[in-house]
């Protein structure tokens, strides 16, 4: 609360109530006096991001696949949004170990090798706690030619 723009604080004559609506009940000045003209009062709004609530992160993206298959040389990417408050860091794992990438939210792999299969796992964190995904790839070795332009094996699943 505010008194002609400036922040007022409880004390003799000035009780201020919290709850799910600000109210105020202010006293008449000592000795029954009326002041005039009369204080102004007023309580901003304040943006959310200003309070201290705190909120655990959650990972987005229900529905996005979390298991990847590509072809050697190929590229994927994997992407990782939260949201908490107050924002949480993404890092991400992968078969348990830490990786560094840039920028956090996105995994991008490039001209991927057998070496890239695994389990990559993005975790989202703030001081209220911490949200994980895991994305499974698996990364398969080049198609055989097979006589008549058709690749081995017919079903499509190259082999490394």
């Amino acid at each position: 609360w505010y008194k002609d723009g400036e922040p007022l604080a409880p004390g003799p004559g000035v009780l201020i109530l919290l709850g799910n609506a600000p109210a105020m009940k202010a006293s008449p000045a000592r000795g029954g006096r009326i002041l005039l003209p009369p204080p102004f009062f007023s309580c901003p709004p304040q943006p959310l991001s200003s309070l201290s609530r705190t909120v655990a992160p959650r990972i987005l993206g229900a529905g996005v696949p979390s298991e990847h298959s590509v072809l050697e040389g190929g590229e994927v990417r994997l992407e990782c949004q939260a949201e908490g408050q107050p924002p949480p860091q993404i890092s991400w794992l992968k078969d348990g170990q830490p990786l560094q990438l840039q920028p956090p939210s996105r995994a991008h792999l490039g001209a991927v090798g057998p070496a890239d299969t695994g389990i990559y796992t993005c975790v989202a964190s703030n001081e209220a706690g911490e949200a994980s995904r895991a994305f499974s790839l698996l990364v398969m070795g080049a198609c055989l030619p097979w006589a008549g332009g058709v690749a081995w094996p017919p079903w499509g699943g190259c082999v490394g």
